[in-house]
């Protein structure tokens, strides 16, 4: 194993349940009443893009994707702002233990570029990826594998040589549909169903026990 390529939402950082509460209170804006347990059971792993385009045509609201998502900005970044973007528990020495082993990495995100790297700049994790991939990047957003295909693309990687870590199960099959062994990680505070990932871990100790077993790394 060479290569590992991270989602950043529920993998780096326990982002998921707060991101969704901003997203909540912009939609309460337009009229729209969502619970939190809905939007995390629906739409987690989607770009902010599919979530809009989605819920606006469910409730018929008025207005286009890209009218929703300028308000929901203007009130500000959770990524940004947030006390609560700091790193998943274990997860700093496991990139430290992958670094040391010279595996390269990469962080493939449903979010946009300024809130992907906002969130691994304040969390100090930017200097340990080689590629950075997010959804304005990309034609399309998870299930599709164009964002792990791309991130491996750049590391001149293949997959047989990868493994993806993934918490959702749309981020579970785009990296099935890239042909890449899928880890779980469980450690998140909203669990998914990751039944279809190849394995499954609620530590990051338990995952680096792992790969040291089955790579000798």
């Amino acid at each position: 194993m060479k290569y590992v390529l991270f989602d950043m939402d529920g993998v780096l950082l326990d982002s998921e349940a707060g991101a969704f509460e901003m997203y909540q209170k912009s939609l309460r804006k337009i009229g729209v009443e969502i619970s939190l347990e809905e939007l995390l059971e629906q739409y987690v792993g989607k770009t902010s893009l599919q979530i809009s385009t989605e819920i606006l045509e469910k409730y018929s609201i008025q207005m286009t994707p890209e009218e929703f998502l300028k308000l929901h900005r203007s009130g500000g970044s959770f990524y940004a702002v947030s006390d609560k973007v700091v790193p998943m528990e274990g997860v700093v020495d496991f990139l430290e233990f992958l670094w040391g082993n010279g595996v390269r990495m990469a962080a493939v995100s449903s979010t946009t570029s300024v809130n992907v790297l906002t969130a691994l700049n304040r969390m100090g994790l930017l200097k340990y990826f080689d590629a950075v991939i997010c959804s304005d990047m990309l034609e399309q957003g998870k299930p599709s594998p164009e964002g792990y295909l791309k991130a491996l693309g750049l590391l001149k990687g293949i997959p047989e040589e990868c493994i993806i870590i993934e918490d959702s199960a749309i981020g579970v099959q785009a990296g099935k549909n890239a042909k890449i062994t899928v880890c779980a990680y469980k450690g998140a505070s909203y669990q998914q169903d990751t039944l279809a990932a190849d394995m499954e871990v609620y530590t990051y100790q338990e995952l680096k026990e792992e790969l040291i077993k089955k790579y000798h790394l």
